[in-house]
């Protein structure tokens, strides 16, 4: 699989895993302003598992 990746593919993942980025971290401005301390932990993972999964694709490069 690692050298069948054309640079499209990773670009449009780059760009999808952004977007997860971008959506947890207004789900944790969301949490604060609602004061779920659930929805913030939730979000928090939610951003350090985004930035896990970004690892792998960002070491090809």
């Amino acid at each position: 699989m690692g050298e069948s990746w054309t640079q499209a593919e990773s670009e449009f993942q780059l760009w999808g895993w952004g977007l997860f980025i971008l959506c947890a971290l207004l789900y944790i401005v969301a949490s604060i302003e609602s004061g779920s301390i659930t929805s913030l932990i939730g979000s928090l993972i939610f951003l350090v598992a985004c930035f896990v999964f970004l690892i792998p694709l960002l070491r090809r490069k």
